[in-house]
């Protein structure tokens, strides 16, 4: 494999991530709860990941230095409070999806467009 080619796993994450946004995009208030969801797995696994890359790169025996490692951790750091923003909105749609019209009704919220309502999201 040359230098800067996708590897199999960065071809079937973009995959899943395409997956995910076609699922949202056509879908209805539920496929963007199911979107929402995997987007949260995904950050978290993601920084996970990048945490992990830029401690171990930054043992002493690895020998890379602060100016690799250190973006590295932060992009970690940056990709967890995203899937916890993620986590955030989630559970916010999942308190506007349990109202009721009622509750909804007396309440500041905005209620999404009707055809988010409809079982098959279409528009």
């Amino acid at each position: 494999m040359t230098t800067g080619t996708s590897t199999a796993s960065a071809e079937k994450m973009i995959e899943g991530v395409n997956e995910i946004h076609a699922h949202a995009a056509t879908g209805n208030i539920n496929a963007k709860r199911e979107a929402l969801t995997a987007a949260h797995e995904a950050a978290g696994r993601f920084a996970s990941t990048m945490e992990m890359l830029g401690r171990t790169m930054s043992e002493p025996d690895s020998r890379y230095g602060p100016e690799i490692t250190e973006p590295i951790i932060k992009a970690g750091a940056q990709l967890r409070a995203a899937a916890i923003l993620i986590s955030e909105g989630k559970a916010n749609l999942d308190t506007l999806v349990s109202m009721s019209v009622g509750e909804l009704a007396n309440s500041a919220r905005q209620a999404p467009h009707h055809s988010e309502l409809s079982e098959n999201g279409s528009r």
